[in-house]
């Protein structure tokens, strides 16, 4: 199975925000129900992140890919005739 690179870097630093609460439930400073609640916030805030951060990408890419195409017009495109090449 694969998964995106987006989705690999998202798990990884959920990890990374859960080490943190990993230390202080095994050093006995938090409950494991307040454990618990910081890693239901985590995972939240990483997903938002990761869906925010998706979304930039995307729109990043369409404005991309319009800018190419209004750069580079097709020279046989409707409306220019064969004449109208630039030469080789």
């Amino acid at each position: 199975m694969s998964v995106g690179p987006l989705r690999r870097l998202a798990g990884t630093l959920g990890l990374l925000a859960l080490a943190p609460t990993a230390a202080m439930l095994a050093a006995g400073l938090i409950t494991p129900a307040d454990a618990a609640m910081r890693a239901v916030v985590t995972l939240l805030g990483i997903m938002l992140i990761a869906r925010i951060v998706g979304w930039w990408l995307a729109l990043l890419a369409g404005n991309l890919e319009r800018a190419g195409d209004q750069a580079a017009p097709d020279p046989l495109s409707p409306g220019r005739r064969v004449s109208d090449r630039p030469p080789r």
